[in-house]
């Protein structure tokens, strides 16, 4: 009879071993599956877009490409790429033009220690100088500007602390003269495209005025993919905190029986939840009031009556055997 049971045992571990390991393999596939799906579901896509064309007798094309947003920093980096110029100067060399960006956006001139002041006035420099004869050399010509990033104190206009909700805005005005003759030359942004890591950008607006400047709106939000992984995270660490919180109380109040190493744990957690703070894609510096902040508060006063109780807890515990360690 010993044997037998012996080998039931023996076959019974052999059979859920191996069922074991099929359903972490299942599960495992399921996480990965789920999250490919996801991800490339809420996928970043590219700005869409191009301004009208200018009436001007001559124009540059550029392609408008959008590099980076940093909240942070406030600015928001653009290139543009001058992929085409429709000067027809009855076969002479048409002249040097003069690519002007609005000041107001640039952040350049919104250095106040800086010797230029910030005014509305127009750009009095010029931002670049296009030759038309290196339109046929490669790579084409291009240069970036780093734009203002705003938010408006609207109620409808969240800032940097609604983070992940917060919201932008960034505008620019291009237009272009010639080097000579200061003759308006038309600023066609023939294509808008480019994404930036962790937003969601679109345009709010391109147009042309009766001056042939041409005006580009950008709104900036944080992507879903963002906003999903940091409402993931916060929620975690609620669960996290509340379920030591519970059992705290469970033996602090209820008189119930606590492991001594249990009391490691909040500290742990509140190491773990500042590296996962930090993951947190573009996350401002320091605490939110609604997720790392009070999460803290808890585990620091779960430490603390936790402790408490193992301090006041003289019951005597039977000492180890050396098979209990052998075990």
């Amino acid at each position: 009879m010993p044997l037998l049971d012996n080998l039931r045992t023996l076959t019974s571990k052999n059979k859920l071993v191996p069922a074991w390991i099929l359903c972490c393999a299942i599960a495992a596939a399921t996480v990965v599956c789920v999250s490919i799906i996801v991800g490339w579901q809420l996928r970043i896509s590219d700005l869409e877009g191009s301004s009208p064309r200018p009436s001007a007798a001559r124009n540059i094309l550029f392609e408008l490409y959008l590099v980076g947003v940093d909240p942070l920093q406030n600015i928001i980096t653009l290139d543009w790429w001058i992929i085409g110029d429709d000067c027809n100067n009855g076969g002479t060399a048409c002249p040097a033009v003069n690519i002007y960006v609005n000041p107001t956006c640039s952040d350049e001139f919104l250095d106040a220690g800086g010797s230029t002041t910030p005014s509305d006035n127009g750009a009095s420099q010029p931002a670049f100088q296009h030759n038309p004869t290196t339109l046929s050399l490669s790579p084409r010509p291009a240069f970036r500007t780093q734009l203002d990033l705003r938010s408006y104190p609207l109620p409808n206009r969240p800032n940097l602390v609604d983070y992940p909700f917060d919201k932008y805005s960034a505008s620019a005005s291009i237009f272009a003269r010639t080097n000579n003759t200061e003759e308006a030359v038309g600023a066609w942004i023939y294509n808008v495209t480019g994404a930036a890591f962790g937003f969601a950008t679109t345009l709010g607006g391109i147009r042309v005025d009766a001056n042939t400047v041409t005006s580009v709106d950008l709104d900036v939000n944080r992507a879903m993919s963002v906003k999903l992984y940091v409402i993931t995270i916060t929620f975690g660490m609620w669960l996290i905190s509340l379920a030591l919180m519970a059992a705290t109380i469970k033996a602090l109040i209820f008189r119930h029986k606590i492991e001594t190493a249990v009391l490691v744990l909040p500290v742990a957690t509140m190491i773990a939840f500042a590296q996962l703070r930090g993951s947190m894609p573009n996350a401002p510096a320091g605490f939110d009031l609604m997720g790392s902040l009070p999460t803290y508060v808890c585990l620091v006063f779960t430490t603390v009556f936790g402790l408490a109780y193992c301090l006041s807890d003289h019951t005597p515990r039977p000492a180890k055997q050396l098979g209990d360690f052998a075990a």
